[in-house]
């Protein structure tokens, strides 16, 4: 009885050993599909990855040439603008400064006016106190002249109505 059950235990391991490789097998098979399935899935991904980058490395380089054509397009736009304010600022200066030239002139020839004009006035003003002295002295010898023969007159009435009442 007892080799009996060693035997069939030796059986029943054989046939749990034979079930079990079986079962490995099934999980090896099983496990050998599952890792050629995800290194599938890894190199899709990798692919996937490889184009990603290109995209990003031909995005990288389109947005930098974008860039630089748009820093050239504003250095291009500030050297004109630059250019034009450096030609008004030009424009501007000479037009103050013949703005300037001419108000001086004009205050020069203003001014010998002015001083011809003073100068006239004075010339003026002086012959008219001449001639005013002149004929101011000739009134006033006139009046002493006239105010003088007035004197005589009453002088002469007044001795003749003296004497007319002396002798009365």
């Amino acid at each position: 009885v007892l080799k009996i059950q060693n035997q069939w235990r030796k059986i029943l391991r054989l046939s749990k050993i034979e079930s079990l490789k079986s079962e490995i097998n099934i999980l090896s098979q099983d496990h050998e599909r599952e890792i050629d399935r995800k290194d599938a899935i890894i190199q899709i991904l990798e692919r996937d990855l490889d184009e990603a980058d290109e995209q990003h490395s031909f995005s990288l380089k389109s947005h930098f040439e974008g860039m630089n054509e748009l820093i050239d397009q504003h250095d291009n736009r500030m050297f004109l603008l630059e250019r034009d304010f450096r030609e008004q600022l030009r424009e501007s200066e000479q037009q103050y400064k013949m703005e300037k030239d001419t108000l001086h002139d004009r205050y020069v020839k203003d001014e010998k006016e002015l001083a011809n004009l003073i100068s006239a006035t004075k010339k003026i003003e002086d012959d008219w106190i001449h001639e005013n002295s002149f004929v101011h002295e000739q009134n006033k010898d006139e009046l002493q002249r006239l105010n003088l023969e007035s004197i005589n007159s009453l002088q002469l009435s007044l001795d003749s109505k003296i004497e007319e009442l002396e002798r009365l």
